[in-house]
């Protein structure tokens, strides 16, 4: 792969057969008593990179530590550099995933690793988790390709509110919303479904004129409506989020992220 102008991201290795942090690194280890591993993350290595991590891993041999190089074993994981990688240099979020899940079990299997779920002082690492799998449901639902696949998706996501919408011509959905809970008689009259954590919470069907508003943070709510212009049948706070006026809206708000993740509509 081309780096273009960029050094090589382990340029400033070239110059010292060992880095001073790696040595500092392993001084400690035996100073506090607690193991190493080394891990070299995949990127678009240079022959004389290659020499060099080579040379590392000779060094990590000699003072007894596991060295892990993705660049060799890249292919073992499913790792694909057309696209895991945000660049020569990186990996995205796919990428990292696949990375992290062969690194997070090799130290599984290999290590006796305290549980510290639900442990308070490491609330913190719980929060952080938890934001990664809501991120993670955020790009899954952006790299769905099919409607229907979609639609699968969201109707098994956890601490989620999702609004569906029915207007104009949408019978080519009918078989679609049963993966809601809506048989076919609430199908074909139409109107709107408030779903929390794959619940049906509320329903307004199509010719009801009343609304409905569900407060989903401290300062943000939905509204539903059969409002004269559609596209304002659904309001998140003072905004339209209906993307089409014939057919299925579907709208995901995210709990824990307090936004909307999703909108998508045929």
């Amino acid at each position: 792969m081309n780096h273009g102008n960029k050094p090589s991201a382990i340029e400033s290795f070239k110059t010292d057969p060992i880095p001073k942090i790696v040595v500092k690194i392993y001084d400690l280890s035996i100073e506090y008593d607690f193991q190493l591993v080394f891990f070299m993350a995949p990127f678009a290595a240079t022959v004389e990179d290659q020499k060099t991590i080579n040379m590392l891993a000779l060094h990590a041999e000699d003072m007894g530590v596991p060295f892990i190089d993705f660049n060799k074993i890249y292919p073992l994981i499913g790792y694909d550099f057309s696209t895991d990688a945000s660049d020569p240099f990186h990996s995205d979020a796919e990428g990292a995933a696949k990375v992290t899940g062969y690194f997070g079990q090799y130290l599984a299997e290999n290590y006796d690793l305290a549980d510290h779920r639900g442990d308070d002082k490491y609330a913190q690492w719980e929060t952080n988790y938890n934001y990664y799998l809501h991120k993670e449901q955020e790009h899954i639902l952006d790299k769905m390709e099919t409607f229907d696949d979609y639609l699968k998706y969201v109707a098994v996501m956890n601490d989620v509110i999702v609004s569906i919408s029915l207007d104009g011509y949408y019978e080519w959905s009918m078989d679609k919303l049963g993966y809601f809970g809506v048989d076919k008689e609430e199908y074909m009259k139409g109107g709107k479904w408030i779903l929390v954590d794959g619940v049906i919470t509320h329903v307004i069907d199509a010719d009801s004129e009343t609304s409905y508003t569900l407060d989903v943070s401290e300062y943000d709510s939905f509204l539903l409506q059969n409002a004269d212009d559609v596209m304002n049948d659904v309001m998140y706070g003072m905004t339209p989020v209906c993307t089409t006026s014939d057919g299925l809206n579907i709208i995901v708000y995210d709990n824990f992220q307090e936004k909307i993740i999703s909108m998508r509509g045929e």
